[in-house]
């Protein structure tokens, strides 16, 4: 086959300037394919990344980031490269770095499209025609085209005087919708007015929504377009982002495409995890993912592939609640290492109940109880998690919760330990867990349900000081990843397994009893409840991800209540709302609050505000249960 002289031009931004390592390989492959290249960085580029994209050539400009991909391209065209220059060329590639891939050569993605003689311009995938959105067409209809983070331009259009009108003819981009209604659409619908033929590698017929019923098939469909369509590339945002006109029910997509590039492709699939840790947001990483671990209680699955060190920290504060612990200790291998904390007067009852526990070490530790059971762990627990030697560490407290009933406490603390130590079977399968997945860091329990802990399900930060006092703890951890008031924690509480190396920053905090808050300790809002939820980011930081833990008895339980309380919530909101549309005098008539989503909030802002008041909060408890009934 003959050679084919081909320019490149890379669209490269990221808002800190750092090219990842998953730029590097797809440079690498497609310099492979291409004559010569040309860098187009909007923004900044850090000199380190400079250096690496220097190895591939040494046109690079650096412009300011204004008009996305399309004036990035028009800049490069017009005034970086020039049409005369561009005329020497057979092919013009312009790509950016918004995929990870190639998964495949892309060599084999050029020797396909070169064969295709009848095509004057194609792309990798395309968007059938769907509803506008841009405001860019009077018709209301964005035309079928290429999808232009991906797309070649042959000789006889590059060489045409159309080429150069339509980039001299280009509107500003201003914003997103602009660079779709006015480049990316109008690009392919503006060459086919004027005669030029076009394609596109990946077929995608199957996939053709009827009349205006088409969505983005990157977004929602990776692992279709990946696994059964061949395409060579996967969209980033894909992993992390809803788009507008995704589908609104489960998308299994995207975990999919994970497990397939890891099984079935030389993809290394730590590029792309070392991306998404970077940039994005745990919570949408996890929501997106779905990394959520049904483990078996009965029945190993994921086998240990060696003995690892492992260790029990579990802190005992109430008598009680030591024959209660110690069962769910004896779910641990017999070669773990088990350490108890607890205030002085339990001790010699925590060592008489655990005199007879199977394990390779048990010692017990008295505590000071400020700070509870974090100052247990971060504290009384620090040489462990700092020094200790363990692969993995599984971290665990009883639990009462008084202030919320006998029920709601009793199904609290089954929550953590069902779920964290259900069986010796569940263990070794969280072991082998963390054996197979080496970028899993931390795994905690799912979210509480039901009565008070209504607010905590809805917003894991609970409150604005928590996420305050979270991003404190943070930066003094120098730790920086994306955090936000919108995205709550997806974990909270101090009950999980990680590996130590994940918390290794908090460890290197070196805290003492003194941190943290003395008793009686307010309900929310300290700075315990801040640093259990700090634990997923700082995970994050050290190139790890985190995940919700059930075990399958556990998960046949929570699935059925969560939707219990999911619908008992939208009946009582939509019917709230419903209500207030056709009688705006129905709040005014409404006299039993305890009908309404805010009461379990109300009565936890009380108690805060009241807790150091023992006198007033007496009263106050009085006067609501009065109102309540």
């Amino acid at each position: 086959m003959q050679n084919i002289k081909r320019l490149g031009i890379f669209v490269f931004y990221d808002n800190s300037g750092y090219a990842g390592r998953y730029v590097d390989y797809l440079l690498e492959d497609m310099s492979e394919n291409l004559t010569d290249l040309v860098i187009v960085c909007n923004g900044k580029l850090l000199p380190d990344s400079r250096m690496r994209f220097e190895a591939y050539t040494s046109f690079i400009y650096i412009r300011e980031n204004k008009g996305f991909d399309g004036a990035a391209w028009k800049d490069a065209i017009i005034n970086y490269i020039g049409f005369e220059k561009i005329s020497n060329y057979d092919e013009l590639v312009c790509f950016n770095d918004i995929c990870y891939g190639p998964l495949y050569p892309m060599s084999v993605v050029f020797e396909t499209m070169q064969k295709r003689d009848d095509i004057d311009f194609w792309g990798l995938t395309r968007h059938y025609k769907a509803k506008d959105f841009t405001g860019h067409y009077e018709s209301g209809i964005l035309p079928e085209h290429i999808q232009t983070y991906f797309f070649v331009v042959k000789k006889r259009m590059l060489n045409s005087p159309n080429f150069k009108k339509f980039w001299y003819e280009m509107p500003e981009i201003v914003k997103f919708s602009d660079d779709i209604g006015a480049f990316e659409t109008r690009f392919t619908d503006y060459f086919e007015n004027c005669g030029f033929r076009w394609d596109t590698y990946v077929n995608m017929e199957s996939l053709k929504g009827k009349e205006l019923d088409n969505f983005c098939c990157n977004y929602d469909l990776p692992f279709v377009l990946v696994s059964e369509l061949n395409h060579p590339m996967v969209r980033r945002k894909s992993l992390t982002q809803f788009v507008e006109n995704s589908h609104s029910g489960p998308e299994k997509d995207p975990r999919r495409v994970i497990e397939y590039i890891e099984q079935n492709t030389n993809y290394d699939i730590s590029l792309i995890w070392e991306d998404l840790l970077r940039k994005n947001n745990i919570a949408d990483i996890y929501t997106r993912l779905h990394l959520d671990y049904i483990l078996p209680k009965n029945g190993v699955i994921f086998k240990p592939e060696k003995e690892n060190r492992i260790a029990l920290l579990m802190h005992i504060y109430y008598k009680d609640q030591i024959e209660y612990c110690f069962n769910f200790a004896q779910s641990m291998p017999p070669y773990a290492d088990i350490y108890v904390t607890t205030i002085a007067e339990n001790k010699e009852e925590v060592d008489k109940v655990f005199a007879s526990i199977t394990c390779n070490k048990f010692e017990s530790r008295i505590v000071k109880n400020r700070g509870r059971d974090m100052s247990a762990l971060f504290v009384g627990c620090a040489d462990i998690l700092h020094d200790g030697g363990y692969d993995y560490i599984c971290a665990i407290h009883d639990k009462k919760s008084p202030q919320t009933g006998i029920l709601s406490g009793m199904a609290f603390r089954d929550l953590t330990f069902e779920n964290t130590l259900a069986s010796k079977d569940f263990v070794e399968n969280i072991i082998g867990l963390f054996d197979k997945e080496p970028y899993l860091g931390y795994l905690g329990f799912p979210y509480m349900i039901g009565g008070p802990y209504w607010p905590v399900l809805t917003n894991a930060w609970a409150s604005n000081s928590n996420f305050h006092m979270t991003k404190k703890i943070l930066e003094k951890c120098r730790v920086n990843v994306n955090i936000s008031m919108n995205k709550p924690p997806i974990l909270y509480a101090n009950v999980f397994w990680c590996r130590p190396h994940a918390l290794k920053p908090l460890a290197d905090l070196q805290l003492k009893y003194e941190d943290f808050d003395p008793e009686p300790l307010a309900i929310d809002g300290t700075f315990s409840h801040a640093l259990e939820r700090t634990v997923t980011y700082v995970s994050q930081s050290q190139g790890y991800y985190s995940g919700v833990l059930f075990s399958d008895e556990y998960a046949s339980i929570y699935i059925p209540a969560l939707m219990r309380e999911y619908t008992r919530m939208s009946f009582t909101h939509f019917n709230f709302l419903s209500q207030l549309k056709t009688n705006p005098q129905y709040i005014l008539s409404i006299t039993d609050i305890s009908t309404l989503p805010v009461r379990t909030l109300l009565k936890n802002i009380g108690k805060k505000l009241l807790h150091p008041f023992p006198f007033l909060y007496k009263i106050t408890a009085k006067i609501w249960r009065k109102l309540r009934t």
